[in-house]
Formats: structure tokens, C-alpha cells, sequence
């Protein structure tokens, strides 16, 4: 975890280097901490296959925060997400930013057979929580177009145990950002066509 101001945080350039030593701290099938599932519709005339297509599309690019929360870098030569990617995110708390990284285990796609198509991260050394998360598209039980994100978290350090109750809050507060800005990004991109 590197500690920054929040302006240098915006501007200054991302170095991978720094990161892709950095081991995870968790497995990816491992599901302890806190459990967290969130969705929100996706919402456009289309149908709902496209709009999932379109969202998977946003997803696939990390375009996953808004940028007053979180600037980051994917690590690849074409900047999308594959496995085994790093991704060092800076999320931006006021005056302060601070910089982790995470390493994506999975991309998947099942909807051919009805399921969902995403991707899957663990966290790594340094970063602020200790854990996996899944970013999905799909249909729900009802057909419509649905964005999920299902997490497992504890703190990263002991230390940062004394702060989980404002480091939950903060981790709601940009899953909730994360919920709206994919929706909006879906439309926008829906209302172009």
C-alpha cells in the first residue's frame, strides 16, 4: 500500500513494476472474511442480451469506478483484462489516495449456457483489504440484464483491523459508486447507438 495525495494521485504516471512482485493474499477459491453480494439492473431499449454484451465490454476495460474514486492501470499490452493481469488501483479518498494492486484469476463467460461472464481478482501484498472479488454480467432469474459484484474481505493487516469500521464504509460507498457508474456507463453507451 503506497500512501499519496490525492492530486498526485490523479496525474501522475502508474507503474506496474512496482507491483508485479507483490503475492496475493488470499486464494482464488478462497471465501473467508466478509461476504458481500450487490447488483443492479442494467438498464436500455435494447435487448437484454446486447446490454449484457455492452456491459461485459465495460467490464472487460476495468471501466469499473468512477474516476473521482479510482484511477488505475491494467497491466497488459492492449490494457484489457485476461488472466493473470495486474491492476494497480488508486482509490481516492479526499485528500488522500491510496495505491494497491490486484491479480485477476479468472475471465469467463458462460451464457451460452444461461450463466454470467466476468472476471475475478484476488488482492495482493500491500493492499488494503485481504480477499477475492467477482465482477459479473448476466441474466437474472427473471431475464433481465443484471451487473453483480460478490465479495469475500477482511483487513489487510492487523493494524488495519482498527479501521474496518471506516474502511467498510468506504468499500460500500465505492461498490455503490461501482453499481451506478457501470449502469450509466451501459446507458450511455446504449443512447450512442
Amino acid at each position: 500500500m503506497r500512501l499519496l495525495p490525492s492530486s498526485v494521485a490523479r496525474r501522475a504516471p502508474i507503474a506496474c513494476e512496482t507491483w508485479e512482485s507483490a503475492l496475493p493474499t488470499a486464494s482464488a477459491d478462497e471465501r473467508l472474511g466478509i461476504h458481500d453480494t450487490y447488483s443492479v439492473p442494467l438498464l436500455g431499449a435494447e435487448a437484454p442480451g446486447s446490454l449484457v454484451a455492452r456491459a461485459l465490454a465495460v467490464l472487460l476495460r476495468y471501466d469499473v469506478f468512477p474516476p473521482h474514486r479510482m484511477r488505475h492501470h491494467v497491466c497488459t499490452p492492449d490494457a484489457t483484462l485476461r488472466p493473470d493481469a495486474l491492476v494497480v488501483q488508486r482509490v481516492i479518498a479526499g485528500p488522500l489516495a491510496v495505491e494497491a494492486a490486484v491479480r485477476v484469476t479468472d475471465v469467463f463467460d458462460e451464457r451460452a449456457s444461461d450463466g454470467h461472464a466476468g472476471f475475478s481478482y484476488v488482492t495482493l501484498q500491500g493492499h488494503v483489504e485481504r480477499g477475492v472479488a467477482t465482477f459479473s454480467v448476466g441474466l437474472d432469474a427473471a431475464g433481465a440484464p443484471t451487473f453483480r459484484i460478490e465479495s469475500w474481505s477482511r483487513p489487510g493487516t492487523a493494524l488495519l483491523s482498527a479501521a474496518r469500521p471506516f474502511l467498510r464504509r468506504m468499500q460500500r460507498r465505492s461498490v455503490h459508486e461501482a453499481l451506478s457508474y457501470v449502469q450509466q456507463r451501459v446507458s450511455e453507451s446504449a443512447s450512442e447507438r
